[in-house]
C-alpha cells in the first residue's frame, strides 16, 4: 500500500496546488497536465504517487518530495515533461539510414540520388 493512501485528508492537496511545491521554470508554474502526466504515466518510469477522489487528484507534500528525489536519482529533471531521446545527430543518422534502406541515398556516397523529370535514376554522369 502506497504512503499516498495511509495519509490524512488534512494532509492532501489538489493536484492543482501541487504546482506550488515544484520549482518554475522560465517563470511559469508546473502546468496541472504535466502534474496528472507523472501521476498516471509517470517520467522516467518514476510515478508521482496521488489518489483520486471523484474526478480529482490528491497528493501529499511528502509524495511530491519522494519524485522529487527519485526524479533527481534518475538523472531526470523534475520540471521537464520529457527528456530527449539521445544526441541532436540520432535523429539525423535515423533519418539518413531510412534514406538509404529506401533507395534515395546511394550505397556508396553520402549524397541524395537525383532523378531526371521523368522519374528514371540518372547515372551520376553530367549532361552538357
Amino acid at each position: 500500500m502506497s504512503d499516498v493512501a495511509t495519509t490524512t485528508a488534512a494532509e492532501s492537496i489538489p493536484l492543482a496546488d501541487a504546482a506550488d511545491l515544484f520549482p518554475r521554470r522560465k517563470g511559469k508554474k508546473v502546468h496541472i497536465t504535466t502534474l496528472r502526466r507523472w501521476v498516471t504515466k509517470g517520467s522516467g518510469g518514476v510515478r508521482l504517487e496521488a489518489e483520486k477522489v471523484g474526478h480529482d487528484w490528491f497528493v501529499t507534500p511528502a509524495a511530491v518530495a519522494k519524485f522529487r528525489r527519485e526524479c533527481t536519482a534518475l538523472g531526470q529533471p523534475s520540471a521537464q515533461t520529457t527528456a530527449p531521446a539521445g544526441s541532436p545527430t540520432a535523429g539525423r543518422d535515423t533519418a539518413r539510414e531510412y534514406l538509404r534502406r529506401t533507395g534515395f541515398y546511394s550505397s556508396n556516397s553520402s549524397e541524395p540520388r537525383r532523378s531526371n523529370r521523368r522519374g528514371e535514376k540518372e547515372t551520376g554522369a553530367t549532361i552538357a
